[in-house]
Formats: C-alpha cells, structure tokens, sequence
C-alpha cells in the first residue's frame, strides 16, 4: 500500500518553537543555556521531512530523481544563506568577535558548508551556521544511500539497519568527546551529530508504513504527554549547557528521544491546541531565514544591550 505525505501543520509550530529556542540561547548571555536543543530538534525534524517526500516519490514513481533532490534544496537553501553571509560581512567590522576570527575563513566555510570543521571563534559572526553544514553533509550521501540501500530493504531490516547506525554514531560520539581524536568537537562534527537526524529517518520509514496511518493516541492522553514533553524541553532550557559532562557522555540520547517523541506526537495529534498557536505557527514558516539572519544582528546589537536585562530581548526582535 502506497502512502502519501501530506503537509502537517503542527510542524511548523515545532519549527516556531525550535527556532524561539535558539534565540533565547544566544540573546541571553547564557541565562537560557539549552537552547541548543532547538537545532537538534530541527534535525530530527529535517530527517524525518526529507526521508517521508523521497519515500513518497519512490512510492509514486518507483524511483528518487536525485537531481530534482538536489535543485529543489539549493533553490530552498542558496538564496537566504547568500543573503545571511553578505549581512555577516557587512556587519563584521561592527561585531563583537572572538580573538581569532577570520572574515576569509567564515565566509568560505559558511559558503562551502564546513563550518563546522573550523573552530567556533574562527567563524566569527557565522559561527552558528555549523548546523547547515553537519545537515548538508548528510544529505550530500543520504539520497544514494536510501534509493540505493534502504528502499530495498524489507521494513524490518531498515528499522535494525537504522538503530545499529544510530548506536554507532552515539558510541562514536561518546568517545570523540573522551579521547579529543584529531581534534573533533563532538558538539558539531557531523559524525558526531547525524545520530539526531536519522532519529528523523528512523521515524519516516516507521511511519510510511501502511498500519501506523491512523491515530493511536488518544487526546486526553496526548495532551499529558505533550506537557510532560513541554516540561522537559523547559527543564532543558535553564539548566543543561551544550558542555555539560553528562550530556557529552551519552545525556544526549535522553534529549535525542525528547525530540523525536515531541515530533512523532506533533505527526499524531496535527490539530492539537498546544500546537495550534498561530504567532509561534507563523515563525515556524520563516524559521530557515531567522536562524540563518538572527546571529550576526545579535551580535552587532551588543552595543545596545546590557547584561541580565529584560531589555535585551526587546532589542533583539
């Protein structure tokens, strides 16, 4: 049985509320320091997105156009990222940068996506775009991969086949982090990070299957769990940094299921009131170019902003 992929609506919210996660992180002066795990949930986001439309291309064609693939996301991703890059260059001499930052470097890096190979205080104003890069990497292969590999597959083997990776990268990440290996920052490498986007694929090809079509959760019990899951992102937010030893050591399959389980709800319960809010809906439409635009304006801002104020919050919108 062929299943389509149709736009959900509650994603968009969790686009809004991934993207709200990331701002309060980085206008905060480190008061809201887990707001990191907004860029995880967008990964495990894009993994489950991108996996459902090129399985619902080979479920109605029988093949995956890989240059269709490719044109549609340079057409999606070149122009804000060209855009946000000429910003972080006109705003580079106004912004307040670590020593060691370098325009050339950032700017080829952000433009080739390895950003995240070159240290953070390198990259300067473009720091953050290390996420498009560990994103782009993957789906430099993934396309190959899956119309290659995976769609051959029986549903089974695909599901052990995806949990054996997803335990490998983990356990690879665990020690890049323990044994510093050639320098890896296990935050960004990509080989450290794809574990949160094929959570994303694991959830598409467990939810392309024809007996997960209708609901299976109830609304009064969706509503407690989607709490709970609205608790522990909070939790997150004010007290886990991105250096946290217990995070670095394998905390993060914890935050990892926390997000896939808050998106394979938003998939389940599309029409949720929690999820239904129309300001945060709206930033999920625009949450590519705010993420991409939002860190050389907050940094070119510092001259305006004070310390542990409320006002800074205002400045930065």
């Amino acid at each position: 049985m062929q299943r389509k992929f149709l736009y959900i609506p509650s994603l968009d919210t969790l686009r809004g509320f991934a993207v709200l996660l990331v701002l309060l992180l980085h206008g905060s002066y480190g008061f809201f320091k887990g707001g990191w795990i907004g860029v995880d949930l967008f990964f495990v986001l894009s993994g489950y997105l991108i996996t459902s439309l090129l399985l619902n291309e080979y479920f109605n064609s029988g093949k995956i156009s890989i240059l269709k693939f490719y044109t549609r996301r340079a057409l999606r991703l070149f122009p804000p990222l060209f855009l946000s890059i000429l910003l972080a260059n006109v705003l580079w001499s106004s912004t307040e940068l670590y020593t060691g930052a370098d325009r050339w470097q950032a700017t080829i890096g952000a433009l080739f996506y390895f950003t995240n190979l070159i240290p953070g205080n390198v990259s300067g104003n473009m720091a953050h775009l290390w996420s498009l890069s560990v994103e782009e990497h993957f789906y430099i292969f993934w396309p190959f991969i899956l119309s290659l590999f995976f769609v051959k597959l029986s549903y089974r083997k695909s599901v052990v086949a995806l949990i054996v990776i997803i335990f490998a990268v983990a356990i690879f990440r665990i020690v890049a982090y323990n044994i510093n290996f050639q320098q890896i920052d296990s935050f960004k490498f990509t080989l450290c990070r794809i574990d949160v986007i094929l959570l994303g694929v694991l959830l598409a090809i467990i939810l392309s299957q024809a007996k997960y079509e209708r609901p299976i959760i109830n609304d009064k019990t969706s509503s407690k769990i989607l709490l709970i899951l609205l608790f522990s992102f909070i939790s997150i937010l004010f007290t886990l940094g991105e250096g946290n030893i217990y995070l670095r050591n394998g905390g993060f399959i914890i935050t990892n299921l926390i997000c896939v389980l808050t998106v394979f709800f938003a998939i389940k319960n599309p029409d949720h009131f929690l999820l239904s809010g129309k300001l945060i809906r709206w930033l999920g439409t625009r949450s590519y170019g705010i993420y991409v635009y939002h860190f050389p304006i907050f940094l070119a801002s510092e001259g305006f902003r004070i310390h542990h104020s409320l006002s800074n919050y205002l400045i930065v919108t």
